[in-house]
């Protein structure tokens, strides 16, 4: 049901599984793993948008109660941070981005005005691409970065949206629906 686990010789189910959207996103925080999508019951139990494997079953994570769509979850700063489309975390403002310390959320200063699809850390900086044009008020055309204290726009940016970004071998690579970078 939309997550399973390879063990090196077979496929076996998590749990009761996520459903009633789909997994977009998984990473190990504080030794534990969470997911993260459109999906809103593991079973029978409410499990919105992002949830905790407890060894047994999932858990809730408390997260947005609005409409939700996790894209991507990195751990930066020893935090996860946690992208996609979704105005709120734990009860504050957030726009589309989020950092959480394992009982807290934390806005990333005033976040994005679009939907954010992808993360990388790179030179020790948290790098986010999507749909977006402005963080937290600065012009940032579908990518930017965040020191930890301030985003700022990477270079001109891109005329299309970036769905997936990566550092590999000292690079940041990009790709998505754009035909023009800087």
């Amino acid at each position: 049901s939309r997550i399973a686990e390879w063990n090196g010789w077979s496929w076996s189910a998590l749990g009761a599984g996520l459903r009633n959207g789909y997994v977009q996103a998984v990473m190990r925080f504080q030794n534990q793993l969470y997911a993260g999508g459109s999906f809103t019951h593991s079973g029978l139990k409410e499990r919105r948008y992002l949830a905790r494997w407890t060894g047994t079953s999932w858990d809730s994570i408390p997260f947005t109660t609005g409409n939700c769509n996790v894209q991507a979850m990195i751990v930066f700063q020893g935090k996860l941070i946690v992208a996609g489309g979704f105005e709120t975390a734990g009860g504050l403002q957030v726009n589309n981005i989020a950092a959480y310390n394992g009982t807290q959320w934390n806005a990333l200063q005033q976040g994005t005005n679009g939907i954010v699809y992808a993360m990388a850390v790179y030179q020790n900086e948290l790098y986010i691409g999507g749909s977006f044009d402005t963080v937290s008020g600065v012009a940032a055309a579908h990518v930017a970065k965040w020191d930890g204290q301030n985003w700022a726009a990477v270079g001109v940016g891109m005329n299309q949206a970036v769905y997936t970004l990566l550092n590999y071998q000292g690079k940041l690579f990009a790709g998505g629906a754009f035909t023009l970078a800087d």
